[in-house]
């Protein structure tokens, strides 16, 4: 994969026709990311970015795809483009999971430092628009 300098907010880097955007940060310096495939978004996700002394860490906070491109490895795609944008190894998460996401994300994100987990959450989602790239919450 290539990444592309972030030139502006909106284009972090493109892989294969595939396209990270970072749509806003929010209030609470989450970074909205969104993978576009030809223009379309396919899978969103929510990260913390966190500078510390071994280097960046990128911090899972959301992640979902679009329900019909599921299981084309949309999510896995998404969480390397943030992690190798940011410099940083790997994505970290210490939440929990809905049982998709523990089937699926677990699996591709780093747990150090976390208790292990299982799916403890109802599924939801976190899109308001997939059209205009809204989050459900900023």
């Amino acid at each position: 994969m290539t990444t592309a300098a972030l030139a502006t907010p909106e284009l972090a880097a493109t892989s294969a026709g595939f396209e990270l955007k970072l749509s806003h940060r929010g209030a609470d310096d989450g970074h909205h990311y969104w993978l576009l495939q030809e223009g379309r978004a396919v899978a969103y996700s929510k990260v913390y970015v966190h500078a510390t002394a071994a280097g960046p860490e990128v911090e899972l906070c959301d992640i979902e795809t679009r329900s019909d491109e599921r299981s084309r490895g949309h999510a896995k795609r998404l969480l390397a483009l943030m992690a190798e944008h940011h410099g940083a190894s790997t994505v970290h998460h210490s939440g929990g999971y809905t049982p998709e996401g523990f089937a699926y994300i677990a699996k591709h994100v780093t747990r150090s430092g976390a208790p292990a987990t299982e799916a403890t959450y109802r599924p939801m989602t976190f899109i308001h628009s997939w059209d205009t790239l809204t989050p459900e919450y900023n």
